[in-house]
């Protein structure tokens, strides 16, 4: 259903689509949220980005599924498929869960107690709406002609670019570093 909403509908509806899939991506975690073990703004992250993952890599398999079907069982399509969605998850549901989780729980961490503030919501627009880009960036092609691949590749990468840099803001803001720079690494 995804596939050709991506495909025939407009900006608003993809709008839709980010909102549904991102509530979706936040039951798991809001529901770990909820039973106070994990408190840190690093311990949201991880569950946010483990969220992200699980749900693209049902996604993934759903968008196999269509194009081992649409090609015929093209085994060449259909690893295509998957190759290229598996190198972007990281940087599209991964990114975006992850971020507003890290914001929800560091909202509770300043609070002392689970709030729901202004941050969050802010936090959870900024991943709908870059989810809408990366849709709206993703279905340019089957709108356009062939020629229009390149548009598509490199607004992908802008999008994809701009989750990479809020999540890597986000991971520094948690205190979280690359391993070899803690010592005695």
């Amino acid at each position: 259903m995804e596939y050709a909403t991506l495909r025939e509908l407009g900006f608003l509806r993809l709008l839709g689509v980010g909102v549904v899939e991102e509530c979706a991506k936040l039951v798991i975690p809001i529901a770990v949220y909820l039973r106070r073990r994990y408190t840190s703004e690093a311990d949201g992250l991880l569950f946010g980005v483990a969220s992200g993952m699980g749900f693209a890599a049902l996604e993934s398999m759903g968008y196999g599924l269509v194009t081992f079907l649409r090609w015929q069982g093209s085994l060449g399509n259909l690893g295509m498929t998957l190759l290229v969605r598996a190198l972007l998850s990281p940087v599209g549901h991964a990114a975006w869960t992850g971020l507003v989780c890290a914001v929800v729980w560091r909202q509770r961490e300043r609070a002392g107690r689970s709030v729901l503030r202004w941050p969050i919501v802010n936090a959870f627009m900024v991943a709908v709406l870059l989810h809408t880009a990366w849709n709206v960036t993703a279905s340019l092609t089957s709108r356009t002609s062939i020629h229009w691949i390149g548009v598509e590749l490199l607004g992908l990468m802008v999008v994809g670019l701009t989750n990479l840099i809020l999540l890597i803001r986000r991971m520094r803001e948690a205190g979280l570093r690359h391993p070899a720079h803690f010592s005695g690494t």
